[in-house]
Order: structure tokens, then C-alpha cells, then sequence
């Protein structure tokens, strides 16, 4: 029981921050993590995912299947985004780009050479506005599934709109 009660101790002093960067020290920097709270915008490789659920699980197992042993060690690790959410929801950035740049376009295709991965592209602008045309700007990126990587685009297209586009 004393044994069992120092791994509790030390998984509490763990931080989130510490597992995400020592977990992935050998990926490409295209697949790091990604954790924009003001975009509420999450990019991680899907064994980050499958690491912490692992941790988590074995809390579970390893306090007797006790949920106030688990809350108590994995709460401190998510306090800064219950914090972040709880103050500010997230609100979709799929439906913020629509808003913005009704006329978006929006194109998804398998990558060339690997059939796990596909591309999406996100088109915003090139309107005609008081008898000009806007810029036109494209993201790119890949991802998983369709869903995922168009997700990111329009996360990082309302990004570079907030940061680059609002009050010009």
C-alpha cells in the first residue's frame, strides 16, 4: 500500500507539458504539438493521444478502479485549459472562417505516396470589395483523416486572419 501510495504521489507531480515534450523528442517538426488556447486549436500525433488514455488507464487500474485516485492525479495536468475553456468557450473556427470569407474554398485529396495521410487546402479571399479584389490566401496542411487536417486549416487560417487581416 505505501509502494502503491509513492507512485500516486509521483504521477501527481508529473506535468502534462513534461510527457507531451519527452514523448515526442523524435518526431519531425511538422508533427509536433501544436496548443493554441486562444484558436482552441490542438495538433498532436495520435500516439500523444494513445500515451496519456495509457497513463490515465493505469492510474485507474492501479488505485483499484477508484475515480477520486484519478481525478486527483490527472486534474492538475488539464487545470490550464479547463481554466482557459471555462473563461472564454471555444467557439469553432470552421464556423469563424465561413463568417469571415463566405466564399471560401475548400478541397481535400489523398497524399500522393501515402495512403494514411491526405492534404486539405482552405482558399479564403480574391472577393470583390468596393470594386477591387481582396488578397487570396491558401492553407495547406496535412493530417490523418479529412476531417482532421481541414480542421487545421481553418484553425490556422482564423489565426492568421486574427493576427494579419483584423482592423487593416
Amino acid at each position: 500500500k505505501k509502494r502503491y501510495q509513492r507512485r500516486v504521489r509521483r504521477m501527481e507531480s508529473l506535468s502534462l507539458e513534461r510527457v507531451i515534450v519527452g514523448s515526442v523528442a523524435s518526431d519531425t517538426l511538422e508533427e509536433r504539438p501544436v496548443v493554441d488556447l486562444d484558436s482552441k486549436v490542438v495538433q498532436a500525433p495520435k500516439i500523444l493521444g494513445d500515451l496519456v488514455e495509457a497513463v490515465i488507464g493505469a492510474v485507474y487500474l492501479d488505485s483499484g478502479e477508484d475515480m477520486a485516485v484519478v481525478w486527483r492525479v490527472i486534474e492538475p495536468w488539464f487545470a490550464k485549459f479547463y481554466a482557459a475553456y471555462r473563461d472564454n468557450p471555444p467557439q469553432n473556427p470552421r464556423d469563424l472562417v465561413n463568417l469571415a470569407f463566405p466564399r471560401c474554398k475548400k478541397e481535400v485529396f489523398d497524399l500522393p505516396g501515402n495512403q494514411y495521410k491526405v492534404c486539405a487546402r482552405l482558399t479564403v479571399g480574391g472577393e470583390i470589395e468596393e470594386g477591387r479584389a481582396t488578397p487570396t490566401y491558401e492553407f495547406v496542411t496535412t493530417g490523418r483523416d479529412r476531417e482532421t487536417a481541414m480542421d487545421v486549416c481553418f484553425g490556422r487560417a482564423w489565426t492568421f486572419y486574427k493576427q494579419f487581416l483584423v482592423g487593416r
